[in-house]
């Protein structure tokens, strides 16, 4: 008869096998371990370089001051051309402007390479005409969305989305770009 004495150390050999032995960390644990380690000696380092723990908690404020401020400043000068763009807008209607004489200008202006300005001028002077011609209802601050809502077509949707991305989001239009926008706008003026 085995006693329980017997039954403890017989468990305890055969619990001692290898099958029976903990799993070993993963190499992402590992990974992990080791650059939380490195994150910790690197940033006290830095506390110690820096001058401590109040030093370092101030520089680190001031960077995300810095960066908020960045941020807020972008923001803004976006913000700032979309007003502008409105006003232009509204301006260029109480003057009656001509449609016409934005589309030459943007085609001039895609002669010379000044990609980014023609499909700005061009978006002007299709929505300019676009009011000429009773398609849309212009009335001042009129966005995008706005003209988009009244148009219900899915390539204007996709023009006023490049023109906000060139207008206002900086991006730099090439040759592409621009013959897209003017057969795209082809397509707006002849629906079918």
């Amino acid at each position: 008869m085995i006693g329980p004495f017997d039954l403890t150390e017989t468990l305890g050999q055969v619990l001692s096998e290898p099958r029976f032995d903990a799993p070993s960390e993963s190499w992402w644990d590992r990974f992990l371990e080791r650059l939380l380690a490195e994150a910790a000696r690197l940033l006290a380092a830095v506390i110690d370089a820096v001058g401590g723990p109040v030093v370092a908690a101030f520089l680190a404020l001031a960077v995300v001051a810095a960066i908020t401020l960045l941020v807020t400043l972008r923001l803004a000068g976006r913000r700032a051309a979309v007003i502008e763009d409105r006003l232009v807008l509204d301006r260029l209607l109480e003057m009656g402007a001509d449609p016409q004489r934005y589309l030459a200008e943007a085609e001039d202006a895609s002669r010379r390479g000044e990609h980014s300005i023609a499909i700005r001028l061009r978006f002007i002077g299709e929505v300019l005409d676009l009011g000429r011609r009773g398609r849309i209802r212009y009335s001042p601050g009129l966005t995008t969305e706005g003209i988009a809502a009244q148009i219900a077509d899915e390539v204007f949707d996709e023009l006023a989305g490049q023109f906000d991305l060139v207008a206002y989001g900086g991006l730099d239009a090439g040759p592409d770009d621009d013959e897209w926008s003017r057969h795209r706008w082809r397509r707006i003026r002849t629906p079918a």
